[in-house]
């Protein structure tokens, strides 16, 4: 019998470090909007919309910092591909659910788009975050699913090449 093929890739521990140095600064753009006191050119109206705003800027980007210094210390792979499918951020892909992949390009940055059988369904798995991040690819692409090789630690054309060569294997298996 044939051992399953793994391939674990792990995540950019560069990337993560320019998160976590981007998260930091925002906290402390947040704090400083917090800390805005009264002054005779502002109004109360004003002041009380900017130390909102500092709050909602230190909370998101404080979770994202979160995030990022628990990845940067983790040795969990970003991405996990088996002959049955994918494991990216806690989602679960099998190959038999995909029907193609795609690109996606914006500002510069490209990901391979995951075009699955029940886009629908996915949509409702996973925590809030998860959920929310999910509608706005598929908002965006059509698909709730991407990769975007930045976070990895694995050129683009390599990433894509890799999980065309499975998609086309896994085919074959099925057809077979």
């Amino acid at each position: 019998m044939k051992q399953p093929e793994i391939t674990k890739i792990p995540r950019s521990k560069v990337s993560l470090f320019f998160m976590l140095l981007g998260s930091v600064i925002f906290v402390v753009i947040g704090i400083f909007m917090q800390q805005e006191q009264v002054s005779s050119d502002r109004s109360a109206q004003e002041l009380l919309f900017l130390q909102g705003a500092g709050f909602v800027v230190m909370l998101f980007f404080g979770l994202c910092g979160l995030v990022a210094l628990v990845r940067l210390f983790s040795n969990k792979p970003g991405l996990i591909i088996t002959d049955e499918g994918l494991n990216y951020n806690a989602n679960v892909i099998l190959w038999s659910e995909i029907t193609e992949l795609g690109e996606y390009q914006n500002k510069g940055t490209k990901c391979i788009l995951i075009h699955i059988n029940d886009p629908k369904s996915f949509l409702n798995k996973g925590n809030f975050i998860q959920r929310n991040v999910s509608g706005m690819n598929y908002k965006m692409t059509g698909t709730p699913l991407s990769i975007s090789s930045t976070d990895l630690k694995i050129d683009y054309e390599d990433l894509k090449k890799m999980l065309n060569e499975y998609l086309h294997q896994n085919r074959e298996q099925s057809a077979a």
